[in-house]
């Protein structure tokens, strides 16, 4: 909302939230939470701020990349789309991607506003910021996430492994002698 409303205060930008759209299939929701929130909250601010913010959950996110200046989140993987398609997101608090070199990053929404504002951060990514998203994406899909080529099993085989994996020992051919029937002649022997 801080965010929202202070870019509709200091700015004529057009704002389109983006819910998730996953949000009301949640077992302990069932409901759009968020937008639910949002709209309600939208309704209540002057006709002029209402008119500029479009609240939506289930949108083609490439669409609303083409006709963005910015992206700005909270910890979402939009960000990794947005930056696929080669805009630089404004990540507010914190993510695990954040220190990948294609990122803007604030801990606090007014200072990510006041960059977008002056024009401090640019919301596209320069050739150099691209390949470090490529590198960090690489690097992601290579160690973090299961391929299926021989390096890739070799990895799952690791992870579900609690022990290094042993050759079996072959037995020695006459330890041990399983007969399919009971023979007591062959204790009697023994």
């Amino acid at each position: 909302k801080g965010i929202i409303l202070s870019l509709l205060q200091k700015s004529d930008s057009f704002i389109v939230f983006k819910s998730h759209p996953w949000e009301m299939k949640k077992n302990n929701l069932e409901r759009s939470y968020t937008m639910d929130a949002l709209s309600l909250w939208v309704s209540s601010l002057d006709e002029g701020l209402r008119r500029r913010i479009l609240i939506v959950d289930d949108w083609n996110l490439r669409q609303l990349f083409q006709v963005a200046n910015y992206v700005i989140t909270l910890c979402s993987q939009s960000a990794l789309e947005a930056a696929a398609d080669g805009l630089k997101p404004v990540i507010v608090g914190g993510a695990f991607y954040d220190n990948g070199g294609f990122t803007s990053n604030f801990e606090r929404f007014e200072d990510a506003v006041a960059a977008i504002l002056t024009g401090s951060i640019s919301g596209t990514l320069s050739l150099e910021e691209y390949r470090k998203f490529e590198i960090y994406m690489t690097v992601l899909l290579e160690r973090h996430l299961i391929n299926c080529s021989k390096s890739g099993v070799s990895k799952i085989s690791e992870l579900f492994t609690p022990y290094m994996p042993q050759a079996h020992a072959k037995a020695i051919h006459k330890e041990l002698d399983v007969m399919p029937i009971f023979d007591r002649r062959q204790m009697d022997e023994g």
